[in-house]
């Protein structure tokens, strides 16, 4: 699994978990998080920042959410 985030971060991983653990180490202030704590926190700054509401009740769920908004897209 490849994807391109909106700021053109490359992520890749073999399961939606390793793609939110590739997102929350590249983060300077959630690297101490755990997965869940980390998609929760980056859910409601997504709903702080632009009003949309996306699921983080699983990495599967997280990741999918991320490219219904456009926040990831994902690349060969």
């Amino acid at each position: 699994m490849r994807y391109k985030t909106e700021d053109g971060e490359v992520v890749e991983a073999t399961s939606p978990t390793g793609i939110v653990e590739a997102l929350r180490d590249g983060s300077r202030f959630a690297s101490h998080q755990s997965v869940e704590e980390y998609m929760e926190a980056f859910a409601e700054r997504m709903f702080e920042w632009n009003e949309q509401q996306i699921k983080y009740d699983s990495p599967e769920a997280f990741v999918s959410e991320l490219v219904r908004v456009g926040w990831l897209r994902p690349i060969q």
